[in-house]
């Protein structure tokens, strides 16, 4: 056993130990202010995310009271004419209150042996309002039982008239959840329709009546970039980024954001949540 005093230390030892002791310290409370720093950084973001998240709601809740009215204006009237479809989204100004709104849309059900009827019904319609003859046959082409067809558009645009909604994949999952009892259904991304950007389609079906269990579907479409620009960029610390897929689905793959604040920036993206980074579903 060696028992050491004082006295017989190396004079460098009480120095040394007294600097080892400070390292110590000081190591420590860096550590220590470190965590503080993490833990504040933490439930800032966590607090931030929140309140992007609960805005976004805020802004699809508008949108759903947008389609609300909507369904209002036909539930009100057995024959809504397209003058009646315009003047309501011109009247409530809804294009420059809802900047995300691309157009409003209004989509009849038609048996087979009622789509020549309709033709000629849109046909007289579009005269009535002075627009150019448009070729209103169901798009896709072909012979159903049934259809959905676009009537109304609003903007303005002919391309999409005839639209079959009943044949088209990215709405079929939506027009399904309305079949089953839900009041508003969001499409898939209509890349095809809108292969510029990310669109969707918010659908509704009007109230059933006396003679027609389903009338049609009323939708708005939007772009979510639109939708959150204005709010993602008031935060400045942030990257904000919003996927139409959940985060196992995107892992490995090239799926693209619908929005993204820093998309020159590449983040990774795991099964988790990294610690600097939070999601929250809408």
């Amino acid at each position: 056993m060696i028992n050491l005093s004082r006295a017989t230390l190396h004079p460098l030892f009480w120095p040394l130990a007294v600097l080892a002791a400070g390292l110590v310290v000081t190591v420590a409370l860096v550590f220590q202010a470190r965590q503080w720093v993490d833990e504040q950084l933490a439930a800032k973001l966590e607090y931030e995310t929140q309140q992007i998240a609960a805005r976004m709601q805020q802004q699809f809740a508008l949108q759903e009271e947008i389609l609300r009215g909507l369904v209002g204006l036909f539930a009100a009237s057995d024959a809504v004419t397209r003058q009646d479809f315009r003047a309501y989204v011109n009247l409530l100004d809804l294009r420059e209150r809802f900047p995300a709104a691309i157009e409003f849309r209004f989509a009849r059900h038609v048996r087979a042996a009622e789509l020549a009827t309709w033709q000629q019904q849109v046909a007289r319609s579009l005269a009535k309002v002075s627009e150019a003859p448009v070729d209103v046959s169901p798009k896709p082409p072909g012979e159903r039982d049934a259809y959905l067809l676009v009537e109304f558009v609003y903007p303005f645009s002919p391309q999409h008239l005839g639209l079959d909604l009943l044949a088209d994949p990215r709405r079929q999952a939506a027009l399904a959840k309305l079949s089953g009892g839900e009041f508003f259904a969001l499409s898939e991304r209509l890349t095809e329709e809108y292969p510029e950007a990310a669109h969707y389609a918010l659908i509704t079906r009007l109230p059933t009546r006396v003679d027609n269990a389903f009338p049609g579907t009323v939708a708005l479409v939007f772009r979510p970039d639109r939708l959150v620009n204005k709010l993602a960029y008031s935060i400045h610390e942030l990257d904000v980024e919003l996927y139409d897929q959940p985060p196992t689905a995107r892992l490995g793959s090239e799926i693209a954001s619908v929005f993204d604040t820093h998309a020159a920036v590449e983040a990774p993206h795991a099964g988790q949540p990294l610690p600097w980074q939070a999601r929250r579903p809408l």
